[in-house]
C-alpha cells in the first residue's frame, strides 16, 4: 500500500469512528493531507501522521509497537508544527492533527483514556487526535 492509499484508509477509519466528524466535502490535498469543506466560509485542514519512536516488545520481536508516552506524542506533534503556516495559506478555518498508531500496548489495568486525559500537548492545532488503528479507537488529546 502506498502512502496516499494509507492516508485515505486512516481518514476513513477516523471518519467512521469519530462521532464528532462534521459533514462536508472531503478533498485530498497536500499540506494538509485533506481539506474538509463544510460550507463556503468554513473548512478544516486535516493532517495525518504516525506516532514515532516505537519500541519492539520482548514477546513479539519484529513487530514494532509504539510506546505511548506524553514525550512521544509531543515529539510527533512538534514534528508537524512547522507546517502550520503552510496550511494556513490555504485559508482553512482550523487544522486538525490525527496521530495514527497500529497498536497500543499498555500495562494490564492501565486505562488509556484516563492516562492521556491528564496530558496537555502544547500545539497550535485546534484539535489533536490519537487513532488506534488496531482497535479503531479515537482519543482526543488536550491541546494548549
Amino acid at each position: 500500500m502506498n502512502h496516499h492509499d494509507e492516508e485515505i484508509l486512516i481518514l476513513e477509519l477516523f471518519r467512521n469512528n469519530y462521532a464528532g466528524f462534521p459533514k462536508g466535502k472531503l478533498i485530498k490535498s497536500e499540506s494538509p493531507d485533506f481539506i474538509l469543506k463544510i460550507n463556503p466560509r468554513k473548512s478544516i485542514g486535516i493532517e495525518i501522521t504516525r506516532l514515532r519512536d516505537g519500541s519492539i516488545p520482548k514477546n513479539n520481536p519484529g513487530f514494532p509497537v509504539p510506546e505511548l508516552t506524553q514525550r512521544n506524542i509531543e515529539s510527533t506533534v512538534n514534528n508537524k508544527e512547522d507546517k502550520l503556516p503552510l496550511y494556513q495559506q490555504k485559508k482553512i478555518s482550523e487544522c486538525w492533527l490525527i496521530i495514527a498508531t497500529d497498536y497500543i500496548q499498555l500495562p494490564k489495568g492501565v486505562n488509556i483514556s484516563g492516562m492521556i486525559s491528564k496530558w496537555e500537548v502544547h500545539s497550535r492545532y485546534q484539535k489533536i487526535f490519537l487513532m488506534d488503528l488496531f482497535d479503531k479507537n479515537v482519543f482526543t488529546l488536550t491541546s494548549k
